[in-house]
């Protein structure tokens, strides 16, 4: 699996020691969402489109010549999340790596058809990405049951803890739920999953998301669970994405920054009014008390000495909680 590149930053201290007590407003990340069916244009098009508040959920990347798998046309100063098999990439998830630092690949429910990332920007809160494709039938190379399965607890696993859910892909079902004017096999199977784990369709209308000279359908689904379909603005198709026979889709999501860690080091501490408070404790040290009392006198009042003149330090967040 490629891993996100971390950065170890060193604590900011807050000017005159005090805490940022500004309220923070809400954020919102872009999600660019797309089928490249292995196009070196499509593929090299969308990698244009990033910046620092961009995540890719792609499916069927352009992967290089001959026997290369991973996605190629990364640009510089971006991660691509992928599952390690020994087959090419059919699904991936990209990023910068200032939002690559605060992700984690979920390589336990991920193959080169699926692939999720726990993502740490909405308070601190996860929100797990999913970017998924399911070829249009069953190859016998084919992992439909081995990538169905993963999808499946990946959504017990959002369910049982509450955490905010999008799932984008190229899922080859049709149906008249989602806007399509027949419904298939494929996409009678996707309507139980959605209704088993509680999904919503963010797919609006009935446009095309894929377009060849044989015909058009609605096969790229954007699904969310009850804790991320409040977040999620701005559902387009942009018909101005021509490279693929899939249209590109986008979306915002709107999250909170991290609250930051906030500590005091010892470095920082004025040592001299620290000291001339603990003086001032002795004073009224408790001689003639029980060593309990005595040593509950001293720890509360090193304690209060050391709060008091240690100012607050904002510590950078350089790695996800798992």
């Amino acid at each position: 699996a490629v891993v996100s590149t971390q950065s170890t930053g060193e604590p900011k201290p807050l000017e005159g020691g005090k805490t940022n007590n500004n309220k923070k407003e809400k954020q919102q990340i872009t999600i660019l969402q797309q089928n490249l069916h292995t196009e070196i244009i499509a593929t090299s098009n969308i990698m244009q489109k990033t910046n620092d508040k961009t995540i890719m959920l792609i499916q069927e990347p352009y992967t290089g010549p001959k026997k290369q798998k991973n996605v190629a046309y990364v640009p510089k100063g971006h991660t691509a999340f992928q599952s390690n098999t020994k087959s090419k990439t059919k699904a991936a998830i990209i990023t910068n790596t200032n939002i690559a630092k605060n992700c984690m690949l979920m390589g336990g429910l991920s193959n080169e058809e699926i692939v999720s990332i726990k993502l740490h920007l909405d308070n601190n809160k996860p929100i797990i990405l999913t970017s998924i494709y399911l070829p249009p039938t069953s190859p016998t190379n084919s992992n439909e049951n081995e990538t169905i399965d993963k999808l499946i607890k990946t959504a017990k696993l959002t369910e049982t803890k509450n955490i905010p859910w999008i799932l984008c892909g190229d899922l080859n079902g049709r149906s008249t739920k989602w806007g399509d004017r027949i419904t298939n096999n494929r996409g009678k199977s996707i309507e139980e999953i959605i209704s088993d784990h509680r999904l919503h369709i963010e797919n609006i209308g009935n446009n095309a998301t894929y377009e060849c000279t044989t015909g058009k359908s609605i096969i790229d689904l954007t699904l969310t669970n009850p804790e991320s379909h409040p977040k999620i603005k701005n559902w387009n198709i942009d018909k101005n994405a021509l490279f693929s026979d899939h249209k590109m889709i986008t979306f915002t999501v709107d999250v909170k920054p991290p609250k930051p860690k906030e500590v005091r080091l010892p470095k920082n501490t004025n040592q001299e009014k620290y000291e001339s408070d603990i003086k001032k404790a002795l004073e009224n040290y408790p001689r003639y008390q029980k060593l309990e009392r005595k040593s509950e006198y001293l720890t509360s009042k090193i304690l209060e000495s050391f709060d008091k003149n240690t100012p607050l330090t904002i510590m950078k967040t350089s790695k996800p909680t798992p």
